[in-house]
């Protein structure tokens, strides 16, 4: 198995990722960058989430490729909350000065950031960790999933203040007996990686949706990966959001949701 990187460049122009980029191929990191707006919109980011896809595709076409990737961010907290609804949680933030933006003298200490990412121990142990499922109630879908504590953790890790759960997620999401199932209230959430005979639930036409039904935190997931999602009192009439942020209430004869971790999800 060979490790590999991607470093995602937010709001940075591409000459100055042009600058980097071959040291960070000499170390096993791949860029990925598109030419920004003059006023950043849902649109950068959903160019930008296309080719994220589209180098990860060419990434693990190589052969045995774990790849983790990471979004480098230089930009202020107004476009910072568009960038969020597009990479959250697929990715991890790691910030850069805005002053990095345009500046291509900025290359090499921005290359030794991203480099110094892919190297820390407690990043690699995290991204190894989610990848091979040890925690899954790290790969809970966000909108989905009722638990206050769970999605502040979530926030927390994506802009890399914590890297585990904490006790108040163990509280509020508990692993059930045999460790199958994980309860939230009174929903429970089976894990499950589907055979390719199984449809994909993909119900958002968009990449960043894709690139989140892909990506939890940096680490890859299985594509058939889902969560069988039932409830104590039924899930008749219960309203559940998808990835686009739209909302669907469940039909009286669903006896369960088939439910990415993007949350996209279908009656079963």
């Amino acid at each position: 198995m060979i490790d590999r990187g991607l470093a995602v460049f937010s709001g940075i122009h591409p000459k100055v990722v042009d600058r980097l980029a071959p040291t960070l191929r000499s170390t096993g990191i791949d860029a990925v960058v598109v030419k920004p707006d003059d006023t950043v919109t849902a649109g950068y980011f959903e160019r930008l989430a296309r080719q994220t896809l589209c180098a990860a595709n060419r990434a693990t076409a190589r052969g045995q490729v774990r790849l983790t990737s990471v979004l480098i961010s230089a930009l202020d907290a107004d476009a910072a909350e568009l960038e969020t609804e597009a990479f959250f949680p697929a990715l991890r933030r790691v910030p850069v000065p805005s002053e990095w933006r345009n500046n291509t003298a900025a290359a090499k200490p921005m290359a030794t950031l991203v480099q110094d990412y892919f190297r820390d121990e407690a990043s690699r142990c995290f991204t190894r960790g989610l990848a091979a499922c040890r925690e899954r109630r790290l790969l809970l879908p966000p909108r989905n999933t009722p638990s206050k504590a769970l999605a502040a953790r979530f926030r927390q890790i994506y802009h890399r203040d914590a890297s585990d759960l904490g006790a108040k997620v163990d509280k509020e999401v508990t692993v059930q007996r045999g460790g199958r199932g994980l309860k939230v209230h009174n929903l429970q959430f089976v894990p499950t990686v589907n055979s390719d005979r199984h449809p994909v639930r993909r119900c958002t036409d968009t990449y960043s949706c894709d690139l989140k039904a892909a990506f939890r935190f940096g680490a890859p997931v299985a594509a058939r990966f889902e969560f069988d999602l039932t409830a104590d009192n039924g899930l008749a009439t219960k309203l559940f959001h998808l990835c686009d942020g739209s909302t669907q209430v469940v039909s009286p004869q669903a006896t369960h949701l088939n439910m990415r971790i993007n949350d996209d999800f279908k009656e079963g």
